[in-house]
């Protein structure tokens, strides 16, 4: 019977000590990388600043990321494009 007991503190101890070690690797994540230069940071920056509606938001791939010219379609159809993918993926 006592083993048993000994067992469920073990098992109890050990996830306690998993969730310590998540929620410590997860906090120095967030403290130690480096995403001041990231192109997703500033893409996002500039979605959520528009100040016109987005009539059409492209996502996806690189090869969205590369074959979509917003600017280009604005000119062409007269709507808001955005261009929400990155090259990253």
């Amino acid at each position: 019977m006592a083993f048993g007991y000994q067992l469920l503190f073990l098992y109890e101890l050990g996830c306690e000590i998993i969730a310590i070690v998540i929620a410590v690797t997860e906090v120095m994540n967030y403290l130690y990388l480096d995403d001041t230069d990231e192109f997703a940071r500033y893409m996002l920056h500039e979605f959520y600043g528009v100040e016109e509606n987005i009539d059409w938001l492209y996502q996806g791939s690189s090869h969205v990321f590369c074959d979509i010219n917003p600017v280009i379609l604005d000119d062409i159809n007269g709507e808001n494009n955005f261009d929400l993918s990155t090259g990253m993926q």
